[in-house]
């Protein structure tokens, strides 16, 4: 899994460059470039070997909303942390800074029904 910071330097290095960026999609590998004359040919070389689909310029990658403005490019995980509320339907949910009561004491027993440990791991596993 590629991190996040990776992701930001090397879009940071795109941007500095002014590189024009563009996404193909080779059998689910992704690459980055300027289209010159040689990111065209290299498309070319490798559409006769694998099947290729441009895609354009990079709107979402390895869970990375890329916004661009004027220039400017925002990585954003607004997409993905709503697919996670969605699947654990908790996209009603509303914010909260404390999600616990901060005068209650916390008891291990208090009467309610046990979480279900295995929904709690693939929340956690999510973030």
């Amino acid at each position: 899994m590629v991190k996040p910071q990776t992701i930001k330097v090397v879009l940071t290095i795109a941007l500095s460059h002014a590189w024009f960026m563009h996404q193909l999609d080779v059998n689910n590998a992704f690459l980055q470039g300027n289209k010159s004359q040689f990111m065209e040919q290299f498309m070319a070389k490798l559409s006769t070997s694998f099947s290729l689909k441009y895609q354009g310029f990079p709107h979402y990658i390895l869970g990375i909303e890329l916004i661009q403005v004027k220039g400017d490019l925002f990585p954003t995980q607004h997409g993905y942390i709503r697919d996670i509320l969605y699947r654990y339907n908790m996209s009603r949910a509303k914010p909260n800074s404390t999600p616990l009561c901060t005068t209650t004491p916390l008891k291990l027993l208090d009467g309610s029904a046990p979480a279900d440990a295995k929904m709690f791991r693939g929340i956690i596993e999510a973030l």
